[in-house]
């Protein structure tokens, strides 16, 4: 997951680089915003794993399971 968000992130920093054009641009963030559930799912996702693992008894109980 670290590594699509790694891509996205360089394709939105650094797009302009490596696209042919402004349209490939715009459209690249047209689509991002158009796909904006996959995006806020994600997110919902992530924020639901920080509060899994990063509780400090959770922690222990993985540790413990393994």
């Amino acid at each position: 997951m670290q590594q699509i968000i790694t891509i996205f992130n360089i394709f939105i920093l650094y797009g302009d680089n490596f696209l042919h054009n402004d349209h490939c641009y715009d459209e690249l963030y047209y689509e991002i915003i158009r796909m904006h559930i996959v995006f806020d799912n994600l997110n919902s996702f992530a924020t639901v794993m920080n509060k899994l693992f990063c509780t400090p008894m959770n922690h222990f109980f993985v540790l413990y399971d393994t």
